[in-house]
């Protein structure tokens, strides 16, 4: 029993999952904070948009004379 306990103690194949998780997390976290951000940039842009193209009066051109 001392044996495998010190085996389990010695090995890191757990401690490097762990870290490939924690690393992951981290990234992924990064991520999704980088496309929040680029989403509401983009809505921001639409909205803008819109509200341009909303203000254009449409063309009316002037009657004829006779």
């Amino acid at each position: 029993m001392r044996r495998l306990t010190k085996v389990f103690l010695t090995r890191e194949d757990g401690a490097t999952t762990v870290d490939w998780v924690v690393l992951t997390a981290a990234i992924m976290s990064l991520v999704v904070i980088g496309l929040s951000g680029l989403f509401l940039g983009l809505h921001a842009a639409g909205e803008n948009i819109n509200s341009k193209v909303e203000s254009v009066q449409p063309y009316a051109p002037a009657p004829k004379s006779p």
